[in-house]
């Protein structure tokens, strides 16, 4: 040790007392900084520095928790139920090739927030994880449990993701690291026709905010295509239906925005359901057609 540093642990301060962290109760000791010899040539003398409170192990844990609570509520109010809000595509558990699919169904649902991908629908995986709003929309068609809302509701949770924390390194001059967090990608909504069909009852009542939202959001996932019109008894109520899909289809095609659509009917099957104009429009829009295979997940 040469002579001025030790001339300068003879004349520093003695070390303050401790932290005990607020959370976890662990004692942290302060820590000596010690200046650059550029900048002790200036005049700068070292200091005590006391350790953050809570400890750097409970505040990221903290920042971890409110990582999720930010989560939790963007994908609120995207419209995911509670029910898939757990799920993410990147973790997405692909089928082994010699695996029986119902055998392969029944692991995946014993484990929790986990996505199960059968063989045939790998490619539908990768086009959702790929998916960009800049590209055009998306119709994915398939029989009734076959997991068209478990994808659909995970691929919103991909758009809607907060970024995960930055933790910058402290430096001389800032000890402690500093944490910064980005807000969601983009600004998607997940909506079943039934729920359509609620907004657009209340537009028609004097509230159109409800439907404004549906109409001009950047990216719209709107799921269970059809189902309220091949459930309609009466004409009048055909009519409203399939002239609110009209009307908002007929919007983000002139608008030019995507919409990713799921459904338990064929693509050609929708001039009969939903009218030439909306399956005219909806043929120029989506550029993907995709079918969901294999047994009913609930069924097994």
């Amino acid at each position: 040790m040469q002579t001025d540093d030790i001339l300068d642990s003879m004349l520093a301060p003695s070390a303050p007392e401790g932290v005990v962290c607020e959370l976890c109760g662990e004692r942290f000791p302060a820590t000596w900084w010690e200046p650059r010899p550029e900048w002790k040539a200036r005049g700068m003398t070292g200091k005590w520095c006391k350790p953050p409170n809570p400890c750097r192990d409970c505040e990221a844990e903290e920042h971890r928790a409110a990582l999720k609570r930010a989560e939790k509520r963007a994908r609120a109010v995207a419209g995911v139920s509670p029910r898939y809000q757990g799920f993410d595509l990147s973790r997405a558990v692909l089928q082994h090739e010699r695996e029986d699919p119902e055998v392969f169904v029944r692991r995946m649902k014993a484990r929790r927030n986990t996505i199960g991908v059968l063989r045939g629908n790998q490619p539908i995986v990768r086009l959702l994880r790929e998916w960009e709003p800049a590209h055009r929309s998306v119709y994915l068609q398939g029989a009734v449990g076959r997991g068209k809302t478990l994808l659909l509701s995970a691929f919103v949770n991909r758009l809607t993701a907060v970024e995960e924390m930055i933790l910058v390194p402290g430096t001389d001059k800032t000890p402690g690291p500093a944490t910064y967090t980005r807000p969601a990608r983009y600004h998607a909504l997940y909506i079943d026709e039934r729920e359509l069909m609620r907004r657009t009852e209340l537009s028609w009542k004097g509230d159109p905010v409800p439907l404004f939202q549906v109409s001009r959001v950047p990216v719209l996932v709107l799921d269970e295509l059809g189902c309220t019109v091949e459930g309609s008894k009466s004409k009048k109520a055909l009519s409203m239906i399939t002239d609110a899909i009209e009307r908002l289809v007929d919007y983000r095609y002139r608008n030019e925005l995507p919409i990713v659509i799921g459904s338990n009917h064929d693509f050609h099957d929708l001039p009969d359901i939903l009218g030439h104009r909306t399956a005219s429009r909806l043929s120029e829009m989506v550029e993907t057609r995709k079918t969901i295979v294999g047994p009913d997940w609930r069924g097994i």
